[in-house]
């Protein structure tokens, strides 16, 4: 996966959104706060028929009996299919418990990250993505707010050095048509991977966002380097009073970062976003 040079992030005008700038600090928010009302879904593939079923939950009982006992796979294997001959119901309800509280905890650890929502340049377009329309209307409060263009890796880097004891990560959402799917025992490995890579996934009607996300082991806020920063642009409709407020915290936090004004393109035969620096 190529890392994106710059990531951007689109706000209404308010007084999170300046403090995020004043105090070099950014919100990592719960999936369950998040606009996607699919967000983190995915689709289990179930075993196709009894045989199969009974077959996975046998594996799924080696598994489980061999991180209890350390028993050798050979011990394990006997002892697993002891206890299946001589009663398969209390068996299989066995694993259907075990399965039970290791979706409950898999189910708790997702719902304690903490995710930062971006965008990146859209993929074959020469336009940066501070000219989607789009972004603009939906989350940078129809022209009146503002975008906060982020240097990836100096943001990334300094969010590691500046948090001790956070774990980060970052990945790029991925757009489908269909729900992301995993098989029933992949689903319930220890290895979560496949379980959070649902947070990977959104429908291809989100396409537009080019989403990048920063992926933290917990929510809150969390510092990063004011350096990470290296634009601000200001949508046409912001109030003036609003915008000069806004200029006034972007040049006293960061002395170095160019300001833009964004705006619609008159007398084209095309639509275009115009971008003037202020």
């Amino acid at each position: 996966m190529s890392e994106p040079k710059d990531i951007y992030k689109f706000r209404m005008m308010s007084i999170n959104s300046l403090s995020s700038i004043s105090s070099s600090k950014i919100w990592f928010s719960s999936k369950k706060n998040l606009n996607d009302p699919f967000e983190g879904y995915m689709n289990v593939v179930a075993p196709k028929n009894e045989g199969e079923k009974v077959a996975q939950y046998i594996d799924l009982g080696k598994s489980i009996v061999q991180k209890q006992s350390g028993l050798a796979p050979a011990q394990v294997e006997r002892v697993i299919m002891e206890r299946y001959l001589s009663s398969p119901v209390e068996f299989m309800d066995f694993v259907e418990s075990s399965i039970s509280e290791h979706e409950r905890s898999l189910i708790e650890y997702q719902e304690k990250l903490g995710i930062f929502s971006t965008s990146s340049d859209i993929p074959g377009n020469l336009q940066t993505q501070v000219a989607n329309m789009l972004m603009w209307s939906h989350y940078g409060d129809e022209f009146k707010g503002f975008c906060i263009k982020y240097d990836h890796r100096k943001l990334y880097e300094s969010l590691q050095q500046l948090n001790s004891g956070v774990k980060f990560a970052w990945c790029k959402v991925n757009y489908i048509k269909t729900p992301h799917s995993v098989s029933f025992l992949d689903s319930l490995s220890d290895d979560t991977l496949d379980f959070l890579k649902s947070i990977q996934y959104k429908h291809e009607q989100w396409g537009y966002e080019c989403e990048i996300r920063v992926v933290a082991n917990e929510t809150g806020l969390f510092s990063y380097s004011p350096e990470a920063i290296t634009g601000v642009y200001i949508g046409e409709k912001m109030p003036e009073e609003q915008k000069e407020l806004l200029i006034t915290v972007v040049s006293k936090t960061l002395p170095n970062c160019d300001i833009f004004s964004v705006s619609m393109a008159k007398n084209t035969t095309e639509y275009a976003i115009q971008i003037n620096k202020i």
